[in-house]
């Protein structure tokens, strides 16, 4: 089964929109929740293949809100925020840096590799449990339990 770098609580909320966002002709990239208890903002970026318009976003919000609504993951009221990934956009699940094979990305993982925290290279492989950057010093395989935040380096 594929992990993702997600809390068990963010990780429940992607799995109850997966389904219908598919069923719409959306993926699901990211989900997280920011600020504090008591006013909570829930993030949602969403793709296309064909990258995502104002339209699309409204059209997600339609089926993303009662979604949220019927599973009532807050004790208070919250924002719900739904946008494009970005041109970094953030790479979550292992299929996205599957996808990915072959684009640059940023990687932060949280226990240090060769002394290192960041990676900045070229995603060039990935297996069922590492992930391998290269960069200037050669290949490096980072442990996908290890990543702590990563995400695709944008070319303008």
């Amino acid at each position: 089964m594929e992990t993702c770098l997600l809390t068990t609580f963010e990780k429940k909320i992607f799995d109850e929109l997966e389904t219908e966002a598919v069923k719409n002709g959306f993926e699901i990239v990211n989900v997280s929740v920011v600020g504090s208890k008591k006013a909570p903002i829930l993030k949602v970026f969403i793709d296309t293949d064909g990258g995502v318009s104002f339209e699309e976003l409204a059209s997600a919000q339609e089926f993303i809100s009662p979604i949220i609504d019927e599973i009532d993951p807050f004790e208070a009221a919250y924002t719900l925020e739904v946008s494009s990934p970005g041109i970094d956009r953030p790479l979550v699940l292992l299929s996205h840096f599957e996808r990915f094979i072959g684009s640059e990305a940023h990687v932060r993982v949280q226990m240090p590799v060769e002394e290192r925290r960041n990676f900045n290279g070229i995603i060039s492989s990935v297996s069922e449990t590492t992930v391998t950057i290269e960069d200037d010093q050669g290949l490096h395989d980072l442990d996908f339990s290890n990543i702590k935040r990563a995400n695709l380096i944008g070319q303008l």
